[in-house]
């Protein structure tokens, strides 16, 4: 007869149960697998577009990223070069 124990903290042993990579020992079971779906561990729609959305986002700023800086920092610069031509009277800050 087994004695049953109550203890504080209950430790999910699985956690352990990966490689010194960090990946799974075994495959999991076709049964293993099921349990998962049925559980919802697995990705679904939205997180695959979200996943996609951001891989754009980068590509875009990666690939354009440069320019629009370049752009950003020329207006800038214009900006402060037309406020440089006048004299900064109080009849002109106020046209401002």
């Amino acid at each position: 007869m087994q004695k049953e124990t109550n203890f504080l903290l209950k430790y999910e042993l699985q956690l352990f149960a990966e490689g010194p990579g960090g990946e799974k020992t075994e495959k999991a079971t076709p049964k293993k697998r099921e349990k998962a779906r049925e559980e919802g561990q697995v990705a679904r729609s939205t997180e695959v577009t979200t996943a996609l959305m951001f891989i754009m986002m980068f590509s875009f700023l990666k690939i354009l990223g440069p320019g629009m800086v370049n752009t950003l920092i020329t207006f800038t610069q214009e900006i402060f070069a037309l406020f440089t031509l006048k004299e900064l009277t109080i009849p002109y800050a106020t046209a401002l």
